[in-house]
């Protein structure tokens, strides 16, 4: 089963280019299942500094639905992992990108399996009354709705 985990970083711009890429994934009929907030933070002393700002990823979870939010830092360690073809989750593999790369992959896992056990509803168009019948999964529970309701609130 096809699922996608959208990419950004804190700017409030990045919020548009990641809307249109949530759209066209659903279009596509393709799951967003986590966003992952790239150069989130970075730490000095003891204290945790957001430079670009706080709230696109979490804007992109509560208005597209998407179920888990993960941060990554600004770390020169983690970029330069990427070049050197040394993976930070290798090089460092009980650190925190790493814990956080970990809980990211079970994340699209689990909800990789939970989209393969989703069963369908079963929805047909009887043209005799009209009607869209919508058939609730695991239940003998039918419910009929008229298709101007649908396009009222599509």
């Amino acid at each position: 089963m096809p699922a996608t985990v959208i990419i950004t970083t804190p700017q409030k711009l990045a919020f548009i280019d990641v809307a249109k890429g949530v759209h066209m994934f659903s279009k596509l009929k393709v799951p967003c299942v986590a966003v992952v907030e790239n150069m989130c933070y970075f730490d000095v002393d003891g204290k945790r500094h957001y430079p670009f700002g706080r709230g696109s990823g979490s804007q992109v979870v509560q208005q597209f639905g998407i179920p888990h939010l993960f941060d990554l830092p600004i770390r020169p360690s983690l970029s330069a992992s990427g070049d050197s073809g040394m993976p930070e989750v290798v090089a460092d593999p009980l650190g925190d990108v790493a814990g956080t790369f970990q809980e990211l992959g079970v994340c699209v896992v689990q909800q990789c399996a939970k989209i393969r056990q989703q069963v369908s509803t079963a929805v047909t168009y009887d043209k005799s009354i009209k009607a869209i019948m919508v058939k609730v999964p695991d239940s003998d529970e039918e419910f009929l709705l008229h298709p101007a309701t649908v396009r009222r609130n599509d």
